[in-house]
């Protein structure tokens, strides 16, 4: 009887995926201070558009369209024209900030901070040229890129500066949280993002009160850089 050889028998390949490398930028260690600090940054910058722009908005649509919509009713074509730029620019911004979260995937929300950092910064040099409302426009543009940060925390979408949906999930929130402490979560969430957004007006109209329109600019530059940073070292 000849000796049969057995097959060597050889252990079976990995064939799981390396983990991939985690670039800067791409994770959130805390997101709820995150969307806290673009909510009131928002809210900073409405109190400064509000004073500077005769009662216009750079993150506030809504109240916006109000102004679209009883100007073209009354008349006033040049103001309905300057607000409509306005709701485009954001839009704009909107659209922007979309483009690059699709195309580059998990870098987006270093790549979306450093584009409103350079919108800021222009805005600054138009301030310091006084072309103020130029400058504004660029901020508008900023507030709708922005807007793509947003984040889910304990189930509550916070980030947005959607003022009026804010307060209906909170109202909502507040309605099921007897039974829910999910809900519970959410509303508190919801409050503190409310309460993020309110505090940023009350800084902005004491900065406006205090510094020309270009050093304004320039603190919210300055917020958005230090967000950056924090972001890519993996601080925030």
């Amino acid at each position: 009887m000849s000796n049969q050889i057995s097959p060597l028998r050889t252990a079976p390949a990995d064939t799981r995926a390396a983990p991939r490398a985690q670039w800067p930028g791409t994770a959130l260690r805390h997101p709820t201070a995150f969307c806290l600090l673009l909510t009131g940054l928002a809210g900073y910058m409405d109190a400064v558009g509000f004073t500077k722009l005769d009662h216009l908005y750079v993150s506030f649509m809504s109240g916006n369209s109000t102004h679209l919509g009883l100007s073209l009713g009354t008349g006033h074509w040049t103001d309905a024209a300057w607000v409509a730029l306005f709701v485009l620019a954001f839009v704009t911004g909107s659209c922007l900030g979309t483009r690059v979260s699709d195309r580059i995937g998990d870098t987006h929300m270093a790549t979306v901070l450093a584009i409103e950092l350079a919108l800021f910064l222009s805005a600054i040099v138009l301030a310091r040229l006084d072309h103020g409302r130029a400058g504004l426009l660029m901020v508008v543009v900023a507030m709708g890129l922005q807007n793509v940060l947003h984040q889910v925390v304990a189930g509550a979408d916070i980030g947005r500066s959607f003022i009026t949906g804010m307060l209906f999930n909170l109202g909502q929130s507040l309605a099921r949280s007897w039974r829910d402490r999910v809900e519970a979560g959410k509303a508190a969430l919801n409050a503190l993002s409310w309460s993020a957004f309110i505090a940023g007006i009350i800084l902005g109209a004491h900065a406006l009160g205090t510094f020309s329109l270009a050093t304004c600019l320039g603190i919210a530059a300055a917020l958005v850089a230090g967000m950056l940073t924090c972001l890519v070292s993996g601080w925030l």
